[in-house]
């Protein structure tokens, strides 16, 4: 299990897309003022599964502001 910053203001929307769109349960959490995007790979998680999110991210990231990069 890992927690990753991730730049958004808007996280519960972030975390409902990544459901709604691609199928992925993932949690995207708020830890004071920072925000959190957390990932667990287990013994049935593939590299496509990996890939899959790799690749939702970056179509977030290009196509919406949900996601800022700094």
């Amino acid at each position: 299990m890992f927690s990753i910053p991730i730049h958004t203001t808007e996280p519960e929307t972030l975390q409902r897309d990544l459901f709604e769109a691609y199928k992925i349960e993932i949690p995207v959490m708020r830890h004071g003022s920072d925000v959190y995007l957390r990932y667990s790979v287990q013994a049935f998680n593939t590299q496509k599964d990996l890939d899959t999110l790799y690749n939702a991210l970056k179509e977030i990231i290009a196509n919406t502001e949900l996601i800022q990069i700094k």
